[in-house]
Protein backbone atom coordinates (compact mmCIF):
# COMPACT_ATOMS: atom_id res chain seq x y z
CA UNK A 1 0.00 0.00 0.00
CA UNK A 2 1.34 3.47 -0.77
CA UNK A 3 2.40 5.87 1.97
CA UNK A 4 -0.30 8.06 2.95
CA UNK A 5 -2.86 6.26 0.93
CA UNK A 6 -6.43 6.15 2.70
CA UNK A 7 -7.89 2.47 2.23
CA UNK A 8 -11.19 3.38 3.56
CA UNK A 9 -12.61 6.05 0.82
CA UNK A 10 -15.77 6.47 -0.49
CA UNK A 11 -16.08 7.98 -3.89
CA UNK A 12 -19.08 10.82 -4.15
CA UNK A 13 -20.81 12.52 -6.62
CA UNK A 14 -20.88 15.95 -4.79
CA UNK A 15 -20.73 18.45 -1.90
CA UNK A 16 -23.66 17.48 -0.62
CA UNK A 17 -23.04 13.83 -0.07
CA UNK A 18 -20.07 14.41 1.96
CA UNK A 19 -22.89 16.47 4.64
CA UNK A 20 -25.27 13.19 4.25
CA UNK A 21 -23.59 9.98 4.58
CA UNK A 22 -22.07 10.96 7.77
CA UNK A 23 -25.98 11.80 9.17
CA UNK A 24 -26.88 8.58 7.64
CA UNK A 25 -24.09 6.09 9.04
CA UNK A 26 -24.85 7.65 12.36
CA UNK A 27 -28.51 7.31 11.92
CA UNK A 28 -27.84 3.71 11.53
CA UNK A 29 -25.94 3.49 15.19
CA UNK A 30 -22.61 3.95 14.06
CA UNK A 31 -21.04 6.61 15.34
CA UNK A 32 -19.18 9.06 13.38
CA UNK A 33 -15.79 10.88 14.17
CA UNK A 34 -15.54 14.70 15.76
CA UNK A 35 -12.83 15.27 12.78
CA UNK A 36 -11.73 13.36 9.09
CA UNK A 37 -8.47 11.62 11.02
CA UNK A 38 -11.26 9.81 13.40
CA UNK A 39 -13.57 9.01 10.21
CA UNK A 40 -14.19 5.42 9.83
CA UNK A 41 -13.97 6.25 5.59
CA UNK A 42 -12.66 9.11 4.21
CA UNK A 43 -15.37 10.67 1.71
CA UNK A 44 -13.84 11.67 -1.41
CA UNK A 45 -16.70 14.45 -3.68
CA UNK A 46 -15.48 13.42 -6.86
CA UNK A 47 -17.60 16.67 -8.87
CA UNK A 48 -20.01 14.38 -10.21
CA UNK A 49 -21.19 10.85 -11.12
CA UNK A 50 -19.92 11.52 -14.18
CA UNK A 51 -16.05 11.66 -13.46
CA UNK A 52 -16.56 8.34 -10.89
CA UNK A 53 -15.91 6.06 -14.35
CA UNK A 54 -13.69 2.86 -14.61
CA UNK A 55 -10.83 4.98 -14.88
CA UNK A 56 -10.81 6.66 -11.64
CA UNK A 57 -11.92 3.30 -9.68
CA UNK A 58 -8.94 1.27 -11.59
CA UNK A 59 -6.53 4.32 -10.19
CA UNK A 60 -8.03 3.78 -6.49
CA UNK A 61 -7.51 0.46 -6.89
CA UNK A 62 -4.00 0.67 -8.02
CA UNK A 63 -3.02 3.45 -5.77
CA UNK A 64 -4.13 1.25 -2.50
CA UNK A 65 -1.82 -2.15 -3.50
CA UNK A 66 -4.82 -4.12 -4.08
CA UNK A 67 -4.57 -6.80 -6.49
CA UNK A 68 -7.05 -5.96 -9.45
Amino acid sequence: MTKGYDPKKLLVEGQEDLRVIPELIEKNGIRWAENKREAIVSIRDCGGYEKIDANLISTELQASGSPI
